[in-house]
């Protein structure tokens, strides 16, 4: 069908700004002229601009977190450099443990059992077992210790790792941070007590 150019604005495809996709227009004939409409056409690969999909806390740590850009992971760096250095000047040896646990493990500690379920990161995997992440770097040293009868005596180990706990977010308390743990197994002497001490005031 012919049209000439008071019947249409245009029938060709156009672009506009801010649009990936195509704009086209369809003219419908109707008895009392032509109405225009325009549709939008999107296609699969379009791709918005970011301020629009962007969503408030979307480009944000999950709460309770926090990034580490250079500048202040240096200072990270260097405090936890310190403590290595004065918990091996002491002769104390790294310990590494798994981010996860058995909550089962978890809920010994203290007499909270399953009611730390509320102060923790606790799921159920795959397999249907209950997980929890480690809460503090005690825990994970009983676990060691009781599992592990015949380890020499005395044990001096350090461990320098990042816990979670599920504690409501405040001013410098996170709900995930680093902590530095540095403890004798197998000594009955105060002075076990006494070495710690210096080690914290070093």
């Amino acid at each position: 069908k012919s049209w000439n150019t008071k019947d249409v604005f245009n029938h060709n495809t156009a672009r506009t700004r801010g649009f990936g996709g195509k704009i086209s227009f369809a003219v419908e004939r109707r008895s009392k002229g032509i109405k225009c409409r325009q549709k939008y056409a999107k296609k699969a690969e379009w791709k918005r601009r970011p301020t629009q999909t962007r969503r408030k806390g979307l480009m944000q740590p999950v709460r309770g977190m926090q990034d580490f850009l250079p500048k202040k992971m240096a200072k990270k760096q260097l405090i936890e450099d310190t403590c290595r250095r004065v918990f091996e000047k002491y002769g104390f040896s790294p310990m590494q443990t798994p981010a996860l646990e058995d909550f089962e493990v978890l809920s010994k500690k203290g007499t909270a059992g399953e009611d730390v379920k509320e102060e923790i990161y606790y799921f159920k995997d795959k397999g249907d077992r209950e997980i929890g992440l480690r809460f503090d770097l005690t825990v994970p040293l009983a676990r060691i210790v009781a599992s592990n009868p015949a380890m020499e005596k005395p044990f001096k180990r350090y461990q320098i790792e990042k816990v979670w706990r599920y504690d409501k977010p405040q001013a410098s308390r996170y709900r995930e941070f680093t902590q530095a743990d540095a403890d004798i197994i197998g000594v009955k002497s105060v002075k076990a007590e006494f070495e710690c001490i210096a080690v914290a005031a070093d």
